[in-house]
């Protein structure tokens, strides 16, 4: 069998080394339809071969377990159930050869496998209602009874006795189910009785307090603190379903406790509210602090929710100017920088691929940021303090494409940019230039890519956050100086799409700049603002489209077509606000002045689009782009209606004359340009004779139409020429 599966193995090379000269042969262009037919059908062949190498792989595997099973299965029978084994013959030369049996060799059919995991699914799944989900809904069902009997009975008992009755049946709850699990820590039924009774004992202490008066807020808030730690103990001996039942125990005493001092407006209760919980968490924290951050979440997630709640009230009104209001937040500052030092003390980072590191260390920083900047709006503090945290977020995880990591520092970014914009003289004069900068530097140095998209980020927030005009336009032009530095230096990280993000932010950056200084010099009127800024866009776009360095691309030095649509689409942009230009224009001058750098809009670039590209759309779209300019100028001078006519018609005669002379001089079919110059034509005369004939001054009616007759007559002329010289 082994010969004869390496002598079809030779054969398989040989048929490889005939395919890859087949491939050399393909690619250098020998090949027809009926060669890719014959492929298509190899393919085919090649795809059953591989099924059927499958089918005898797993032959193999199968005729092998067979194998090893009838080796095995005389040792693993009975001593009365074992057959007789012949003993070998002995010769001259040792024993003889075991003589095989008739048929030993053939395989015999192959065995399919029998579906098990099924049944055993649905065996776990009944085990899992019957242990678990049976034994919650009895506890629950009897927990309800006892209410229910309660219910009936509380009107014939007193206060004390109700009261010793609560506790009795609550304690007898718990500590039956917690000395049963004692026994067996793995069955549900003693797990959650032992739940419903402590369960029971909480509500017992809160109807102590709220129902009977028997005890006081700050006894109840004392009791249930040594409940807690009663329950933590259980979660690390018996079941970690108690640390959920202790924590939710202690999240609704918080929300209970906010609410009742919101109502109250008791700071001092707040204060001792703030103290109990942070007690409360810490022993649930310490307890488990040997887990791995991932498998902590109970916790992190109760120390979350207990602290986004006591925010709320030290941030409340009542809590403005007080003592109790300032030392709850330095306790709750000092609380989760504690929590974000031990995160990142525990964490390991070759483990750190987890978003709960990010998330919850992210909650902590905002809560502290809230607590912190609300009651000593010490915003430059805050900033220093950010920007510690960003150095040893970098310095203490510097794995890359770590998940909690990344989630960190995007708070980290905004809470810088809501930082500086909190403080007035730093945002009037620096704003976030100095971070825009150092993120992109950085980013670049590093190739981490979350720091170059906050360096682009941060760039937009600086251009449409105002601040003093001189500085914004002076930081501005050392952004984009910075940034085409870093093209420069790192240019096999240079990408096509950061040119073209960059360079509409520039753009904004300049009409930004340039309509506040012109309002700051008082410029009149407005639409010289405009003009001003048509001429600048004009200008720098237009050298963005000449020279060969600022549109080819810094790593390849080819054409970068994106770019040169962007550029095509932002000369768009400033044909419109040429239009807008010369329609506001009302000086004579200003008109005229608008009127000229529309031109130098709308004639930019045509002449190498033509130069460049000798096919046919290229022309229609600069007849266009002349046709359009030709006909705002003259409705912008309010001339007569037929005037554009006349215009359309002049150019649809350019278009027929140039398609037949750029043909002739280039040797390619500019059918399409004349085509369009004839619908131009006929657009023409449909609007002289239906709209232009209603012109009231009859001498310039006469004018117009003689005109246009004469510009048809010139078109049938160039075609009857151009038909006498085909014939000939």
């Amino acid at each position: 069998m082994l010969d004869k599966v390496i002598a079809y193995e030779n054969r398989l090379l040989q048929d490889r080394k005939l395919l890859n000269d087949l491939i050399a042969e393909c690619s250098a262009g020998n090949t027809d339809a009926m060669v890719r037919m014959k492929i298509e059908e190899l393919q085919r062949d090649i795809d059953f071969m591989a099924k059927q190498t499958a089918m005898l792989r797993n032959a193999a595997q199968t005729g092998y377990a067979a194998q090893t099973a009838a080796q095995n299965a005389p040792q693993m029978m009975p001593n009365w159930q074992a057959p007789p084994q012949p003993q070998p013959a002995m010769t001259a030369h040792g024993p003889a050869p075991m003589p095989q049996e008739q048929g030993s060799m053939r395989p015999g059919p192959m065995p399919q496998p029998q579906p098990q995991m099924q049944p055993r699914q649905n065996a776990d799944l009944e085990k899992t209602i019957g242990k678990s989900v049976m034994g919650i809904c009895a506890s629950l069902l009897i927990f309800i009874s006892l209410i229910s009997f309660a219910v009936l009975i509380l009107p014939y008992l007193n206060n004390t006795v109700k009261m010793v009755l609560m506790y009795a049946v609550s304690l007898a709850f718990a500590v039956t189910g917690i000395l049963l699990l004692g026994k067996n820590k793995d069955n549900k039924w003693y797990l959650s009785l032992a739940g419903c009774g402590v369960g029971a004992l909480y509500i017992s202490l809160f109807m102590s307090c709220f129902y009977f008066k028997a005890i006081s807020d700050m006894t109840l808030y004392v009791c249930i603190f040594l409940w807690g730690v009663v329950i933590c103990v259980l979660s690390r001996l018996r079941s970690g379903i108690f640390l959920i039942i202790g924590q939710i125990g202690v999240v609704m005493s918080i929300l209970l406790g906010v609410c009742l001092c919101g109502a109250t407006s008791d700071e001092q209760k707040l204060l001792f509210l703030v103290i109990y919980s942070v007690l409360s968490e810490s022993v649930f924290y310490v307890s488990h602090f040997e887990r791995k951050y991932n498998q902590n979440l109970i916790n992190h997630i109760s120390w979350s929710v207990s602290m986004a709640l006591l925010i709320l009230g030290v941030n409340a009104r009542y809590m403005n100017g007080t003592v109790p209001g300032t030392v709850s937040s330095v306790i709750l500052v000092v609380i989760c920088g504690i929590l974000i030092l031990c995160s990142m003390t525990i964490l390991q980072t070759e483990e750190g691929k987890t978003t709960a590191f990010g998330v919850f260390n992210s909650i902590y920083l905002l809560i502290a940021y809230t607590a912190f900047c609300r009651r000593f709006e010490m915003y430059f503090a805050a900033l220093i303090v950010v920007t510690v945290l960003l150095v040893t977020l970098e310095l203490r995880i510097a794995k890359a494409g770590h998940v909690g990591k990344m989630i960190l520092q995007c708070v980290l970014f905004l809470l810088v940019f809501g930082t500086i914009m909190q403080m007035p003289w730093l945002r009037e004069h620096m704003s976030v230039f100095l971070f825009a900068t150092v993120c992109l530097v950085y980013g670049f140095f590093r190739k981490d890519t979350l720091y170059k998209v906050a360096g682009a980020g941060y760039t937009v927030l600086f251009v449409i956050v105002p601040m003093n005009c001189y500085l914004h336009l002076a930081w501005g032009l050392c952004l984009a100086a910075c940034a085409v530095w870093l093209f420069g230096r790192f240019r096999d990280q240079y990408l096509t799409w950061m040119k073209m993000a960059a360079y509409p932010i520039f753009l904004i950056l300049l009409t930004e700049d340039a309509v506040r200084i012109m309002r700051e010099l008082a410029v009149e009127p407005i639409v010289l603002r405009w003009i001003i800024v048509l001429a600048v866009l004009a200008a720098v776009n237009i050298v963005m489209m000449k020279v060969p360095v600022l549109y080819k691309s810094i790593k390849t030095g080819e054409n970068e077509r994106e770019f040169l649509i962007e550029t095509g689409a932002v000369q768009i942009a400033l044909m419109w606000l040429a239009f807008y230009c010369m329609e506001a224009a009302t000086m004579m001058w200003l008109h005229v002045l608008a009127v000229l750098l529309g031109g130098v809009a709308f004639m930019a670039n045509s002449y190498n689009l033509l130069k460049k590209y000798h096919t046919t759309w290229p022309g229609i779209y600069v007849a266009t782009k002349i046709m359009f300019f030709i006909i705002e100028t003259l409705r912008s001078y309010e001339l007569p209606d037929f005037t554009v006519s006349l215009a359309i018609l002049i150019i649809a005669l350019v278009c027929i004359s140039l398609g037949f002379l750029v043909e002739r001089k280039w040797q390619q079919s500019f059918k399409t340009t004349r085509i369009y110059g004839l619908v131009l034509a006929f657009v023409s005369m449909i609007k002289l004779i239906l709209i232009d004939i209603h012109y009231g001054n009859s001498l310039m009616r006469t004018v117009g139409f003689f005109l246009s007759g004469v510009l048809c007559f010139a078109i049938s002329l160039i075609y009857n020429m151009v038909d006498k010289k085909m014939k000939k």
